[in-house]
């Protein structure tokens, strides 16, 4: 896996279960302001918002504890 990958996987914990593909440029304007590119944001539900919250959980606690 890419970190790019890795980073996009831990999207759903702070999105509450949702999916969101990381990209690198939001968008390109040409020096008259016109826009040349727009990105178009990915985003999908793949766990219920549940079982992310227990994660984000277990991920604090981790901290909290002092074992991470």
């Amino acid at each position: 896996m890419t970190p790019l990958e890795i980073a996009g996987a831990y999207t759903i914990y702070a999105n509450k279960g949702i999916y969101s593909k990381p990209y690198f440029v939001d968008s390109i304007a040409s020096e008259t302001g016109s826009q040349m590119y727009d990105s178009k944001p990915e985003h999908r539900t793949v766990l219920d918002p549940r079982v992310t919250f227990l994660m984000d959980q277990l991920l604090e606690e981790v901290v909290r504890s002092g074992t991470a």
